[in-house]
């Protein structure tokens, strides 16, 4: 069943209805060609549930759905885990920010650091924010990641080290340890580093900040490879 995440003021529990966006709309009947008594899931992130919602007359600029059922949400992760990856080129970025919302994180916080190619300049920030909302939709999330805005590398580290209890920074020159999951961190911090991986200088401004430097293993890893490998390893032993 198709989901869509809707506001709090979206919900009228009084009449017990759900006001979908024009937007929303407009995707309901005229892409997915819905008609009234198709039935849609309202996710409501605020309460984490999915309300299943009968349409009623649907049009391309306006649709009320009536609730029939609401559901605990129960997919969203244990821990809070935020990706810092260094900005790819734009395909390669955009897939790691759908499959990290798949997998789980928290939130993304785009990093430029000395490697990073893409100019600022083509940052498409409501792009981005279309690709994480449709992921959670269709992944079952009951929330959309944050999708922060744009940090220098040093800016980025000094906001992952005030509010993560771990701190991960991956680099392909460093030889032991893989990641170290000990213990029960409940906030978690991931570095990836952008095509032409970080620099030892940028190595050593993590470890002034607290970060642990990790491997990912013997090979060599894409960027955007890493940043999917890297997730799945924490909320594998974690989540």
């Amino acid at each position: 069943m198709h989901r869509f995440f809707v506001e709090p003021h979206q919900i009228d529990t009084d009449s017990g209805t759900v006001m979908f966006t024009n937007e929303q709309a407009h995707q309901l009947v005229k892409v997915l060609r819905m008609s009234t008594g198709d039935q849609v899931i309202a996710v409501d992130s605020e309460k984490l549930h999915d309300v299943t919602v009968v349409l009623e007359s649907p049009t391309p600029r306006q649709a009320i759905g009536r609730i029939v059922e609401r559901l605990l949400i129960t997919t969203e992760p244990t821990i809070q885990v935020t990706l810092y990856p260094c900005l790819l080129k734009r395909d390669n970025f955009e897939w790691v920010l759908q499959k990290v919302t798949e997998i789980g994180v928290s939130a993304v916080v785009p990093v430029e650091s000395t490697r990073t190619v893409v100019n600022r300049k083509t940052l498409k920030y409501e792009r981005w924010q279309r690709i994480v909302t449709e992921a959670a939709e269709q992944s079952g999330r009951g929330k959309i990641p944050d999708l922060l805005p744009l940090r220098s590398l040093d800016q980025a580290l000094e906001h992952a080290s005030q509010l993560h209890d771990v701190v991960y920074f991956a680099w392909e020159a460093e030889t032991e340890p893989p990641i170290p999951l000990i213990g029960n961190p409940q906030q978690i911090a991931i570095f990836i580093g952008p095509e032409g991986g970080f620099t030892p200088e940028e190595a050593d401004l993590a470890r002034h900040h607290n970060a642990q430097i990790v491997t990912l293993g013997k090979r060599i890893l894409r960027a955007e490879t890493a940043a999917i490998y890297a997730t799945s390893i924490v909320f594998h032993h974690l989540d």
